[in-house]
This record gives structure tokens, sequence and C-alpha cells, in this order.
């Protein structure tokens, strides 16, 4: 993947005696994007690209998939809290949160071995946020 990055990060933090509590957030806006092509071929014996299909017709070229990524932006969000062995001397543990979206979309297009046709194209639009499950639609 290839592209930028830009976001900020905000946070306060506590202390009352000798505890320190804390919190933090940021978020950053992604243009890195990534792209891959497979391509899966005929076999004589068939195969885990295009299973049952023995052969491929002189000009067919099996099965072909394209892909495309994108991370559009992703944040973290924590927690901290500590308690300060000497004056300059502070132990502590943080934890949190990550999310983010990542977009990714295909296109996938093939041979059909019951007719000996090439199948349509097909864009495979897929959108993935954390806590929600990917869904995958075909236009």
């Amino acid at each position: 993947m290839n592209g930028g990055l830009a976001g900020g990060q905000a946070g306060y933090n506590w202390q009352v005696d000798n505890w320190v509590w804390g919190l933090e957030a940021d978020i950053q806006w992604s243009g890195e994007r990534g792209r891959s092509a497979f391509n899966c071929a005929g076999t004589i014996a068939g195969g885990v690209c295009l299973p049952g299909l023995t052969f491929l017709p002189a000009g067919a070229t099996g099965t072909n998939l394209a892909l495309e990524e994108k991370l559009q932006w992703f944040g973290t969000v924590r927690g901290r809290a500590g308690v300060l062995m000497t004056p300059q001397v502070l132990l502590y543990g943080t934890g949190g949160l990550a999310y983010g979206s990542i977009k990714t979309s295909g296109t996938l297009s093939g041979f059909d071995p019951v007719a000996p046709r090439l199948l349509p194209s097909a864009r495979i639009p897929t959108r993935a946020l954390a806590g929600q499950p990917a869904s995958a639609s075909r236009a």
C-alpha cells in the first residue's frame, strides 16, 4: 500500500496524590491504497480456482480477479492509570481500542465450463468498520 497520512491527537492527565489518570484519542485520515491482480488458469484435472474444469478452449484465460484496497481512516482511544513511585518515576498501564475503515473492491471475470462462453465481469464492493461485519454485494 502506498499513500499519505494526516491526523491529530488529544489527551489529558489528572493527578490525585500519587495516582495519575489519563485519557487520549487520535484520528488519522489515510490516502493509502494498494492493488493486486490474480489469474487462475484451468488445469488438466481441475483445481482450486476452477473445480471441475478439465480444459480451457483456445483463447480462454481462466478466472481473473483484480482487487483494490484503501485504508480510509483510523484512530485509537486509550486510558492510562499509574502511580508515582518517586517524584521522577511513574509506573503505569495503558489500554484501549483501535478502529477504522478499510474499503476493498474487486472485479471478478471468468470462463463458464458448462456453456462455453465468457462470464461477464462483476464488481464486488465491500466495506469493513471496526465493530461491524463486512458486507458484500454483486453489481
